[in-house]
């Protein structure tokens, strides 16, 4: 499901965050047209995994470190991978 139909759910999510104390900026637009929000001053993160941690009833700030982990984690790899791949 497209996230557009999904709105209410992304500000239902966000209220949640900001309720368990995880600092969620305003939504923002980059350069392709994928909608983010500002987690804190080092990490974003776009409306799909917002709804990914809805849905997986992971709307805490322990889902979001998880969320931030397994993306560095990624950054790195495809980094190495391109380095040394």
């Amino acid at each position: 499901m497209h996230h557009l139909d999904r709105s209410k759910d992304v500000t239902k999510a966000v209220r949640v965050l900001r309720r368990h104390g995880v600092p969620v900026g305003f939504p923002m637009q980059t350069a392709n047209g994928e909608i983010i929000f500002a987690i804190g001053k080092d990490f974003t993160i776009t409306v799909d995994q917002v709804l990914e941690l809805l849905d997986l009833g992971e709307l805490h700030a322990e889902g979001v470190r998880r969320l931030a982990q397994a993306q560095a984690s990624a950054t790195l790899m495809r980094s190495f991978l391109r380095r040394y791949g």
